[in-house]
Formats: structure tokens, sequence, C-alpha cells
């Protein structure tokens, strides 16, 4: 789901986490916006609950995050203005069907949420003390 042919670059909401996970899926989702602000890329925040692998995690007090460019959702005539591509036509025909292949994908947006990804990952995985960072609301990035 990082590269929906209509796409529109989506950031997981970390406050509809559970409270025991909360804190850090918060933290998570601001590394995601710093990367789409330093870059100057639209981004819209989503819901982050039920049906999804992270779910589980969450739910045992682990913090996730993540990005997405949608999958049967029609895009709004304000999202077209703001992220380009189609109005009123679904970010992703395919989600899910036999057309789900590589031909199917937005090279596009493949490449700002691969690069946000790794930004992601490369920037948590450099913090000392990633698991205080992420359950302590006042720790500093260290």
């Amino acid at each position: 789901m990082l590269a929906s042919p209509n796409y529109i670059a989506l950031v997981h909401n970390g406050t509809d986490a559970p409270e025991n996970a909360r804190t850090g899926s918060q933290r998570i989702q601001r590394v995601f916006e710093d990367y789409f602000v330093r870059h100057h890329y639209p981004y819209q925040i989503t819901d982050m609950v039920a049906g999804s692998d992270f779910v589980p995690f969450m739910d045992n007090g682990v913090p996730a995050g993540g990005v997405l460019t949608g999958a049967g959702e029609l895009k709004s005539i304000a999202e077209r203005s703001k992220h380009g591509g189609l109005a009123n036509a679904a970010l992703d025909t395919c989600y899910h069907r036999d057309c789900d292949t590589l031909l199917n994908i937005n090279m596009v947006a493949l490449d700002k949420m691969s690069k946000a990804a790794m930004y992601a990952v490369s920037t948590l995985s450099s913090i000392h003390d990633l698991r205080g960072y992420l359950n302590n609301p006042t720790s500093a990035h260290a």
C-alpha cells in the first residue's frame, strides 16, 4: 500500500493507539510527519484502527506507526487539489484484486513512501534508548 496509482500520502494517527502504546505511536507519527514537512510533500493523517497487522502489537503495548497511500476510498476534489491525481476516483481500484500487480503502481508514490519509511527506520534506530524514548512522553531524542 505504498504506491497506489491515485495516491495520497497518508500517515497513521498515533493518537488512535491504545493508551499503553499511544506515546510511542505518536512519536513515530511525528517522525513520518517530519519527513514530509522537510521535503515539502503534502500528506494527511489517517486512522490507525482495526484490520491491520499493527493492531496486535499495539494491543500488547508495542508502539506502531506507518505510512500508506490508500485503497478503495475516493479522492475528493479538495484532496485532488492538494495531492494531484483524479478526483472522485478510487486511490487504488485494484487493491486486493487480480489486477493488483507491479503494473498497478505509481512510481512517484513508491519513491516518496519508501524513502519516508527508510527515514523513519534510520531516525528511530539511531536513538540510543529507543524503548525509553518511545515510552516516556518527556524523554528527549538522544
